[in-house]
């Protein structure tokens, strides 16, 4: 998923008010953000840029540590963030040395490197991980419970993306202790600039699927309905802007990650591909090739065969079509389909009803009227619900009165031998780079 470059332009000048709270707000995240107009950014990466740029337009100043192996794939980066970038060793060293009033992590698997911290700690965490990790077929799913355990409790607050991403995770809270009665969390959804990118319907319709392969996600059985269709009428074409992830820095990267991801599509699947002259599969391609290809999509096909996964997913896909003004054909049974039914922004169908899926697609080709209402609906809710400058005020609220979550250690779970080879294993990947000695709580670096 690929953002426009009126991202850029998202920040303002605070308010006099505002200023007087500004913060300096280190964001680890393991994926590429937009800050080149001419890489790929992935899910993770447009998460954390809405994230930082509701922050900046609240007053706040981000610095970014990108992991080292991605800074030296762009050495055209900033310099403040090549100076800044991470190995998963020196997590703690380097918020030790930047000092800053609060650090932001994407995701745990960096968290869960982190020592002791000289400021509030929080974490986002826009998709259940674990549930992810059980489709990507791990057999011993314990040290990974026990790894997520050991990072959420090294956290003062914790950012969501639903409603139901936060009931998820509440029972993860209660086993670390924390007062279910002012759990740490906070829901911010997808957000995006409130400036959108320019849409240009073509005469011949033109459907759109972006976005990551994943082993959690089955889409290929709706897409044939789709191709289907497409032959059917005779007319209007689908394009696929998707292919494996380029790469992930994070904990567990390198050899064993990238063997969990699937290389392309299914063959059969490929091969249905293959015979629909109305599918083109583009691939992976740069936020600026991706933004030209948006802008001239009648509508983007969002359907994928209803798993646990889907229940609790916030899909960034699906949140960037409609800050596009692109109405969705959605799949059922997730939090955003019912966000999208009731603006009607789109089609929910039943992924498992090929008659549904089929009614949706006739009708984006055959009533450009309803389609173009339908868009003016996406724009419309991604202004009011998918807006950085207005839709982080949770998060910004307890910025600016940050303090421990309130905790109850005797009622923690103990996790066993399973949390203890974990905390093992972390300590040792801590221990690979040794830190410089800290005296009276002061870093070295710091001064």
């Amino acid at each position: 998923v690929i953002v426009s470059d009126t991202h850029s332009r998202g920040a303002k000048e605070a308010p006099a008010a505002d200023r007087r709270m500004r913060r300096t707000i280190l964001f680890v995240t393991h994926e590429m953000v937009p800050l080149l107009p001419r890489a790929v950014v992935a899910g993770g990466g447009v998460r954390a840029w809405g994230l930082a740029n509701a922050l900046e337009c609240a007053g706040h100043r981000v610095l970014w540590s990108l992991p080292e192996p991605l800074v030296a794939r762009f050495p055209d980066l900033p310099p403040e963030t090549r100076e800044i970038a991470h190995a998963p060793w020196t997590v703690t060293d380097l918020v030790w040395r930047v000092r800053p009033d609060l650090v932001l992590f994407e995701q745990w698997g960096a968290l869960a490197l982190l020592g002791d911290a000289p400021c509030p700690v929080v974490v986002d965490l826009p998709a259940p991980l674990v549930i992810e990790n059980a489709f990507r077929g791990r057999g011993d799913l314990a040290p990974v419970f026990a790894a997520k355990l050991a990072a959420l409790r090294k956290c003062d607050h914790m950012v969501v993306g639903s409603e139901g991403q936060k009931q998820y995770l509440l029972p993860w809270l209660a086993l670390l202790g924390f007062d279910l009665r002012e759990p740490p969390v906070c829901v911010v959804p997808m957000l995006f600039s409130p400036e959108a990118p320019p849409r240009l319907p073509p005469a011949e319709p033109v459907f759109v699927f972006g976005g990551m392969i994943w082993p959690w996600q089955d889409p290929y059985r709706a897409l044939g309905v789709l191709f289907d269709e497409l032959e059917r009428a005779g007319r209007g074409t689908v394009r696929l802007f998707c292919g494996a992830h380029p790469g992930n820095f994070g904990v567990g990267a390198g050899r064993d990650y990238n063997r969990q991801q699937p290389d392309a599509f299914p063959r059969e699947f490929l091969d249905r591909l293959a015979r629909c002259p109305r599918a083109r599969l583009e691939g992976l391609v740069d936020r600026e090739s991706l933004d030209a290809a948006y802008a001239r999509a009648t509508c983007a096909f969002d359907v994928m065969r209803h798993t646990v996964e889907r229940e609790v997913a916030f899909p960034t896909r699906t949140a960037d079509y409609l800050w596009r003004g692109i109405p969705v054909i959605h799949g059922a049974g997730a939090e955003l389909a019912g966000v999208i039914a009731r603006a009607g922004a789109g089609w929910i169908v039943d992924p498992h009803d090929d008659s549904a899926i089929r009614a949706a697609v006739r009708e984006a080709l055959s009533d450009p009227q309803g389609v173009e209402r339908r868009a003016a609906a996406a724009a419309r809710l991604a202004r009011e619900r998918l807006n950085w400058t207005t839709g982080a005020g949770a998060l910004l609220r307890w910025i600016a009165e940050p303090r421990r979550a309130p905790r109850n250690t005797p009622h923690a779970v103990r996790l066993g031998g399973a949390a203890d080879r974990a905390v093992r294993l972390l300590d040792r990947v801590r221990a690979r780079a040794a830190p410089p000695a800290r005296e009276k709580g002061l870093h070295p670096a710091a001064s």
